[in-house]
C-alpha cells in the first residue's frame, strides 16, 4: 500500500513539474524553433485593389506586376 502512494506522489510530482516547464516556455516566448523568426509587423498596411488583375497590394510602395498593363509604376 506504502508503494502505491509513493509511486502516486511521484506521478502527480512528475505532472506538477511538467506543467511547470511548459508554462515557464510559454511565458518567455515559445520555444527553440520558432525564437529566431521575425515577427509580423505591429502596425498593418493599408490595401488598394488593383483595377487590372483583381489582386490587392499596398497603397504605398506597390510595384509592377508581371502583367504588360499594370497600372503601377516598375
Amino acid at each position: 500500500m506504502l508503494m502505491k502512494l509513493v509511486v502516486l506522489a511521484a506521478v502527480i510530482g512528475a505532472v506538477i513539474f511538467a506543467y511547470r516547464i511548459i508554462d515557464r516556455r510559454i511565458k518567455v516566448g515559445g520555444n527553440a524553433r520558432t525564437r529566431g523568426k521575425s515577427r509580423p509587423a505591429d502596425d498593418p498596411q493599408l490595401m488598394a485593389r488593383c483595377t487590372t488583375c483583381k489582386t490587392y497590394v499596398p497603397t504605398e510602395g506597390a510595384s509592377r506586376c508581371e502583367r504588360a498593363d499594370c497600372p503601377y509604376p516598375a
